[in-house]
């Protein structure tokens, strides 16, 4: 009988208590002290800081790699670690530069969001989430080998994790 979600293959049970929640608490405990950070420090007069820009900066890079990243895989983009039965390595556009664009991405994003309000311990906090990503990655390579095999350790052997050119 043929499985009517298509899945054949998850780390939904390994990725929920080790990735989504601690992001999730990580993300809200990130923003809210930076709300109250740039509440107590400039009250409701909004001020352009170095910081500000460069948070800006951030969000303006991350969100497009975002978009353009899930743009790429089309139908095969999942917010779950799964591997479903029509499931395709995908090697070409942004994932020829890096093999995790989604999470590049998204930590800039993230990280860009205390930033923008000149929080310190906000971004402190956000930055958390680059261990979070990096688990999930590993989580993910994992179940990428057990579909792909040699094919996926290949892709990883040539293109970086996160960083073109340097990670």
């Amino acid at each position: 009988m043929r499985n009517p979600t298509g899945i054949v293959r998850n780390a939904i049970g390994e990725d929920i208590p080790r990735f989504l929640v601690p992001w999730i608490l990580t993300m809200v405990s990130a923003v809210a002290v930076a709300v109250w950070e740039f509440t107590s420090r400039y009250g409701d007069q909004f001020r352009v800081t170095v910081a500000t820009v460069v948070g800006l900066l951030f969000i303006g890079i991350g969100l497009p790699v975002v978009l353009v990243a899930v743009g790429t895989l089309r139908g095969s983009y999942s917010s779950t670690l799964v591997i479903r039965e029509d499931h395709r390595l995908v090697r070409h556009g942004i994932y020829g530069l890096v093999r995790h664009p989604v999470y590049s991405g998204a930590i800039l994003v993230l990280m860009g969001l205390p930033l923008c309000l000149s929080s310190v311990y906000g971004t402190a906090i956000m930055l958390l989430v680059i261990p979070l990503f990096l688990n999930r990655i590993r989580i993910e390579e994992r179940l990428l080998i057990e579909e792909f095999g040699a094919e996926y350790e290949t892709y990883m052997e040539a293109t970086e994790k996160l960083v073109p050119l340097i990670y």
